[in-house]
């Protein structure tokens, strides 16, 4: 069994983060004006060399990356045993960046803030 997190950066062109429709839309692999782009990469990076590992597939859990009509997002597939740490790891690195992480199951959300224009 997995627990989900999905991570986007917050668009400054809409007035709220639209959550749940933001996750569905991510969930269908579509883009939302919720959404903006972000470097999906680098955040996998360093994901990476907190674990230590150069291969992503080394990773305790899955890492899933999207893209379309400019929004992009990364999904962490945790188990469930481990779900913790990998959220705090992961929230920690994400609000670094300046973006949201979103918690489907608790329906909890991290960075919530709307960009500066």
């Amino acid at each position: 069994m997995s627990f989900d997190f999905a991570v986007w950066k917050r668009s400054a062109r809409t007035k709220t983060a639209m959550l749940a429709d933001s996750y569905e839309s991510i969930c269908a692999a579509s883009g939302h004006a919720a959404v903006d782009g972000f470097d999906t990469a680098g955040l996998q990076r360093a994901l990476q060399d907190h674990y230590g590992v150069t291969d992503p597939d080394d990773l305790p859990f899955a890492v899933e990356t999207g893209e379309a009509v400019g929004s992009s997002w990364l999904v962490v597939n945790a188990p469930f045993s481990g779900a913790d740490e990998v959220r705090d790891v992961l929230v920690e690195l994400a609000l670094a960046r300046g973006l949201m992480v979103y918690d489907p199951q608790r329906e909890v959300v991290w960075g919530n803030r709307r960009p500066s224009e």
